[in-house]
């Protein structure tokens, strides 16, 4: 009897130790299975990243005056690309409705949109002075191209956007960062903060800005959406950067919100800095607030990448927003 519950003691800590060999290698397997999966996950993840950074990195401006990210090549574009681009967009169903919204700031980087793209604008105000036109229009038939622009500087819920649009790119920073004593040519709706100190302006920014996210992404389903950091002012306008500041730390604290469904784009600011120190073109801006015409499309090869190069066969994978990155996104919806 002694023998057999020897025996019988034997076999259970051979059971024992065989089911713990077992659970180890199970667990092992699962946390590499888990560990592949994040890993994938984790890289796919990268490989997306590697586009929606374009807009948000930092980079160094090279000796011929092409900007270079560290984490992906830009393709740099001509000064025109009147078809191929947009008629590729759109034979790939990708929907080419662009809006713009804000501030001149923002005007210009539609105009400077439409310009690359040799669109013509359909403007049924005072074309002559910009200042005065609240809408602006270009489209173009053969690629169903349409750009919008409404100057909306305060954010004003009254915002419609144009039918199908699934791209918006919006922001600005003048209005909010300067005295009202400054800007008084306007009577619109628009412009119903017009009359308010700055620290009032900027409190009320930072609910409408909530507010007008979610409402893009609630009610109106933008499937893309672009904040557009702000350019500082130069000259006499200097010392209202301070104020700027404000505005991009609260947008951002209210964009955290929403960073899966917004986008940075740096725009012209990063280029500021190392652009007018090459002595090229002297200073980057026109008027201490809006970028000169001939060093507009420098700024523009973040955007032109992020929308073209998808569309580009002849990419490689070292180019930010190559052809893969877009059905990695779309993959992403489904997780």
């Amino acid at each position: 009897m002694k023998a057999f519950g020897i025996l019988n003691m034997l076999k259970r800590r051979k059971l024992i130790v065989s089911l713990s060999i077992t659970k180890l290698l199970l667990s092992i397997a699962y946390f590499t299975s888990s560990w592949n999966i994040f890993n994938y996950r984790n890289n796919r993840v990268d490989e997306i990243e590697k586009c929606l950074s374009v807009f948000q990195s930092n980079g160094s401006l090279k000796s011929d005056l092409k900007w270079e990210l560290s984490h992906c090549k830009l393709k740099i574009f001509p000064q025109i690309d009147s078809e191929s681009c947009l008629k590729r967009r759109f034979a790939n169903n990708f929907n080419n409705r662009f809006f713009f919204f804000g501030d001149s700031t923002i005007r210009i980087k539609a105009m400077a949109l439409a310009k690359f793209f040799n669109l013509t604008l359909d403007c049924k105000d005072n074309c002559d002075d910009f200042r005065m036109v609240i809408k602006m229009h270009w489209d173009d038939a053969d690629s169903n191209t349409t750009i919008d622009y409404l100057l909306n500087p305060f954010f004003n819920p009254y915002t419609k956007l144009p039918e199908g649009t699934p791209i918006v790119l919006f922001g600005g920073a003048a209005w909010f960062s300067r005295p009202p004593e400054h800007l008084t040519f306007h009577e619109d709706p628009y412009f119903d903060l017009l009359h308010l100190p700055i620290p009032v302006k900027l409190e009320i920014h930072k609910d409408r800005l909530d507010r007008l996210l979610n409402h893009l992404i609630t009610f109106w389903k933008i499937q893309t959406i672009i904040w557009i950091l702000p350019e500082t002012m130069h000259g006499n306008l200097t010392q209202y950067n301070e104020h700027i500041d404000t505005y991009i730390q609260q947008s951002l604290d209210v964009i955290s919100k929403y960073r899966d469904n917004v986008i940075v784009w740096s725009s012209w600011r990063m280029f500021f800095d190392q652009f007018e120190n090459t002595g090229r073109f002297g200073t980057i801006m026109r008027d201490d607030l809006h970028v000169k015409d001939e060093c507009q499309l420098h700024g523009m090869q973040p955007l032109l990448n992020f929308l073209c190069n998808p569309v580009d066969e002849t990419l490689d994978s070292d180019y930010c927003c190559h052809k893969s990155d877009v059905f990695l996104k779309e993959k992403k919806k489904h997780l």
